[in-house]
């Protein structure tokens, strides 16, 4: 919106910002009350800049929040198909065993 340097009020996450008047004719606002003259700052709500720092760190952490539970999502499946590996090693090994035993015995 322009004309936050007169009468227009920007709301609560925007600021006021420089915005010149560039008419080659003078101009009267009947909303602002005033002349305006060319070259003349007017203003022009903007996003301010607390608002976008704090809107970006918030977009920021939740990126880096959503990346690390991904990360451990894939850990955990890591480590439970290391584990039925692992599992299904000794189980063989201990298969293996008894064979070699039992053989072993017979002779």
């Amino acid at each position: 919106r322009i004309g936050c340097r007169h009468l227009c009020k920007c709301t609560f996450y925007e600021s006021c910002f420089t915005k010149v008047w560039h008419s080659p004719v003078r101009a009267t606002n009947a909303t602002w009350g005033v002349r305006l003259e060319e070259g003349e700052d007017v203003g022009v709500c903007g996003l301010s800049v607390f608002f976008a720092v704090v809107a970006s760190t918030v977009i920021f952490i939740s990126f880096a929040f959503c990346i690390m539970c991904v990360r451990i999502v894939f850990i955990e499946l890591e480590y439970k198909y290391h584990r039925e590996a692992m599992t299904a090693l000794q189980r063989q090994l201990a298969a293996t065993k008894n064979k070699t035993s039992v053989a072993g015995v017979g002779e």
